[in-house]
């Protein structure tokens, strides 16, 4: 595994609930970009963040974010914690970031 050199942003979940709250939702949209952006910079692969717009590709794009956060941030190879963030993204919508999040500011904080 070669590890670029990246940095993944600590962010207050309070903080982040307030904004989604003031922004109607749209912050996420602003955080699943910086996010991506942040875990590819650490080695990940995630595509392009216009696949999140098409319903067909939203799903690739969901199952490399979570291959990727699993593989990067937490650093395990377990394919069951990668299907588990898979379907926490998929039914878990306003959980998810602040979950996410969560392990991001613990990965943040080693660095």
């Amino acid at each position: 595994m070669v590890l670029k050199n990246g940095t993944i942003k600590k962010r207050s979940l309070v903080g982040m609930f307030f904004l989604c709250i003031f922004t109607c939702g749209l912050y996420t949209l602003y955080w699943w970009y910086k996010t991506k952006n942040e875990i590819n910079s650490i080695g990940g692969t995630i595509p392009p963040y216009w696949f999140s717009f098409l319903p067909i590709l939203r799903l690739y794009f969901d199952f490399r974010y979570a291959q990727d956060f699993v593989r990067f941030v937490r650093q395990d190879n377990d394919a069951v914690i990668e299907w588990g963030y898979f379907f926490l993204i998929l039914f878990m919508p306003f959980l998810r970031i602040f979950i996410i999040q969560y392990d991001l500011n613990k990965y943040a904080k080693m660095q």
